[in-house]
């Protein structure tokens, strides 16, 4: 079977100053479920991936992280 009943997915390119905020209210939800949130890179210039591996440490939920080359909406 899955390992998590769902998954929050953001997509994200140059909002870094967005994703602390973010990750807050994720991890302040009150769902007793298993789930994972998946953030998606799409070839940010700004300090998106120092960000994201800031809230992956402090993270009580799991994390998946892609970083990958911009490639537009369409692509993450």
């Amino acid at each position: 079977m899955y390992k998590y009943r769902f998954s929050i997915f953001t997509a994200t390119y140059n909002r870094a100053l967005m994703l602390d905020s973010l990750a807050e209210m994720i991890n302040h939800q009150t769902f007793k479920g298993s789930f994972e949130w998946v953030i998606v890179n799409d070839g940010s210039t700004d300090n998106t991936v120092e960000v994201v591996n800031n809230i992956i440490d402090k993270s009580k939920i799991p994390i998946k992280f892609i970083d990958k080359l911009n490639g537009g909406k369409h692509t993450a």
